[in-house]
Formats: structure tokens, C-alpha cells, sequence
């Protein structure tokens, strides 16, 4: 019967250690779910900048390809070149 007794505690006690692993282990899941979640977070962020950036770019672009369009049409409209260059003779 002692034998039993000893064998039910280390059991308990076995037990006990399960539960407080899975408990643990339960702690774990949620940091490591929250570094996921940090890291995409941060990369949700560098991705709307890196987008705001590019579209900056892209207007400023459009912008200046409207300016020389622009030139471009009062050049033609006077029958001289709109571009011209300098050369040394």
C-alpha cells in the first residue's frame, strides 16, 4: 500500500508539473502571437509610408511631365522650336 501511496503522489505531483507547463506554455502562445502581430504591424506601417512616398513621386512626376507638355503646346503654337540648343557656331 505504500508503494501505491508513493506512486499516487509522484503521479500527483507529475501532474501537477503538466499543468504547470501547459500553463506556461499557454503564456507563451499569446507573446509569441503578439511579436506576430508587432511585426506586422510595423511592416503594415513601412509599407503605407513606403506607398505615400511613392505616390508623392508620382504626382510630382505627373506633374512635371504636365509642365512640359504645357510648354511643348505654346512652342508648336508659335512655329518655333520649343527646345533649342546652343551650339558654338
Amino acid at each position: 500500500m505504500a508503494a501505491h501511496a508513493e506512486d499516487s503522489i509522484s503521479g500527483g505531483a507529475e501532474q501537477a508539473r503538466e499543468r504547470s507547463l501547459n500553463r506556461c506554455g499557454g503564456l507563451r502562445e499569446p507573446v509569441l502571437e503578439k511579436s506576430r502581430e508587432s511585426r506586422l504591424r510595423t511592416e503594415i506601417r513601412d509599407l503605407k509610408r513606403l506607398l505615400v512616398e511613392k505616390t508623392l513621386e508620382a504626382d510630382f512626376f505627373e506633374g512635371a511631365l504636365q509642365k512640359i507638355a504645357a510648354q511643348r503646346r505654346e512652342g508648336s503654337g508659335s512655329g518655333e522650336p520649343a527646345f533649342t540648343t546652343t551650339s558654338g557656331t
